[in-house]
């Protein structure tokens, strides 16, 4: 299917049906909930400091970086889980004793959180788990079932917030007003009786700030990397030896292919980093050869089958359990087990491993792949189909993204084509179909870039908003953040894909969408037939 059922009797080799289950082991789930009970309660003591007029920006930046951490699914030894809870009870510990001795310096009587959590040195793995379930228990017995749904909801967008504040940071300073309201919208999850109304507004305020930290980096992409172009990108592969990067950190890329020069060493892409090939300053790299895989969701057969080193630029890492060791890399502070860390861009180990790897020995040819735009011919494009949308010529128009590259999610994608009428015009960010009223712009999943576009374009068209139509191919932490922005921009054809378990409790995905009238995807025709009836 065009959209990420993860179901294993529709969709081919992935993650989750490679391994059977695309749920989030109960030691994981545990664990977060430890994690995040300390962050929430880490936020209060920082929140209370701030107001007596003390900055802690250092540990609103360790606290951003953490909650972004905690939602990958990797699979990291007992002595790394062990410590990431440690270092961030003692954060919490350490705030809590200096916000104490502040009020008293100041003669203020202090306000401490009346349930905390507490972590003692003999704690073992299983009683940590067994802590987290104990906490996740007490909570739920506390809160009301939208309550949670909303704290849920609260707590994935101000995840896609931090995560965007950790990608912002590779290109430039971040405004601390990002790392003020992550803080603050933790801290509300310590009062379970918060008013519906004002969780609502600070879900609201997150998405609007995450909207506005998106569009700068798409800014700082292109003021780094330069200009988008349209190319064609090869999927083949050729005799030599070769790395692999996978994810979406662009600064990674861009430094590992600058310590390659002079190497004969090929680098593929994998995932969203296609897109990379189609930025200026990118390509005139030499060793950058190709793109290689069908995707992040096939991630582990395409590991399997890749004859050279591996690099997991940050925040790119995954459950790796099941493949083999020993080539894997990666830029992230805190790796699985298996996974060797890459410190200060030193790729010395990564290059060595690639010159020992067998490489490829014959290569195959495969299709290559369109990526990117003409600007100047986009641009008059985007013009022309918006005055045709304002004159009523083109009544129905949608938007469709993103794309895993998944061959079988050009299924709906067919389909969905096959089905509409002529007076509709479609924009879509997955396919390379072009034609009369098919407009496909492939930006590889990179969501400033896409954000940058997609503003540009609705500030084109009449506020006749009720004749445009979202597909939302994506669902995760970000997919969320876009959908409520969306909404609040006045958007309400939303389609929403369904969520892997493993990234989305499904709860939290159907209260989400009852909540902000979010559709979702049920089949072409049906959703064809509801739109424009």
């Amino acid at each position: 299917m065009y959209y990420n059922y993860y179901r294993p009797s529709e969709s081919e080799f992935n993650d989750c049906t490679s391994k059977g289950a695309c749920s989030i082991p109960p030691s994981v789930s545990a664990f977060r909930e430890v994690i995040i009970m300390l962050l929430r309660q880490l936020a209060y003591y920082i929140v209370k400091v701030n107001n007596i007029g003390v900055e802690c920006d250092e540990l609103k930046l360790q606290l951003v970086h953490s909650l972004a951490g905690i939602f990958t699914n990797a699979e990291y030894s007992d002595e790394e889980v062990y410590t990431s809870i440690l270092t961030n009870y003692n954060n919490l510990i350490q705030t809590k004793e200096f916000y104490t001795q502040l009020c008293k310096d100041k003669n203020i009587t202090p306000r401490d959180l009346r349930s905390e959590v507490k972590i003692s040195s003999d704690m073992n793995l299983s009683k940590l788990m067994s802590l987290g379930e104990k906490i996740y228990k007490e909570r739920n017995k506390k809160i009301s079932a939208n309550h949670k749904q909303l704290f849920e909801i609260l707590l994935l967008v101000t995840q896609s917030l931090s995560g965007n504040i950790i990608s912002l940071e590779d290109y430039t300073d971040v405004d601390m007003k990002f790392l003020d309201k992550a803080v603050e919208a933790l801290d509300i999850l310590n009062y379970p009786r918060t008013s519906i109304l004002k969780i609502k507004k600070y879900i609201s305020d997150i998405v609007s700030l995450n909207f506005e930290l998106v569009s700068k980096l798409g800014a700082e992409i292109y003021d780094k990397f330069g200009e988008i172009r349209k190319v064609s990108v090869s999927m083949s592969s050729r005799p030599g030896k070769s790395i692999l990067v996978s994810g979406s950190n662009l600064n990674d890329l861009n430094n590992l292919l600058h310590r390659l020069d002079g190497e004969d060493i090929d680098v593929y892409t994998h995932s969203d980093l296609l897109i990379a090939h189609a930025l200026e300053k990118l390509s005139k790299y030499k060793n950058l050869y190709a793109h290689y895989g069908s995707g992040s969701e096939n991630f582990m057969l395409d590991f399997a089958t890749f004859p050279g080193s591996i690099l997991l630029t940050r925040g790119a890492v995954k459950n790796l359990e099941y493949l083999y060791r020993g080539r894997l890399f990666s830029t992230d502070k805190i790796v699985p087990i298996g996974v060797s860390p890459v410190l200060n861009n030193d790729f010395s180990a990564l290059i060595e491993s690639a010159k020992n790897a067998r490489g490829f020995k014959t290569g195959k040819t495969k299709d290559s792949i369109t990526v990117g735009y003409d600007v100047s011919a986009l641009n008059d494009k985007l013009q022309s189909i918006a005055n045709d949308f304002n004159s009523n010529t083109i009544k129905n128009l949608f938007i469709i993204g993103m794309t895993s590259l998944n061959t079988r999610n050009n299924d709906f994608y067919n389909e969905l084509l096959a089905n509409v009428h002529d007076d509709t015009f479609i924009i879509t960010f997955g396919g390379e179909k072009s034609d009369k009223n098919i407009l496909p712009l492939n930006l590889s999943n990179n969501v400033p870039l896409l954000y940058r576009l997609m503003n540009k374009f609705i500030g084109m068209l009449k506020s006749e908003y009720d004749r445009i139509s979202f597909f939302i191919s994506r669902c995760d932490a970000n997919s969320l953040s876009t959908v409520i922005a969306l909404k609040e921009h006045g958007f309400n054809k939303i389609y929403l894909s369904n969520c892997p378990p493993n990234s989305i409790n499904p709860q939290t995905i159907r209260a989400f969408t009852k909540l902000y009238g979010i559709n979702m995807i049920a089949n072409p025709k049906e959703d064809i037939k509801s739109i424009i009836s």
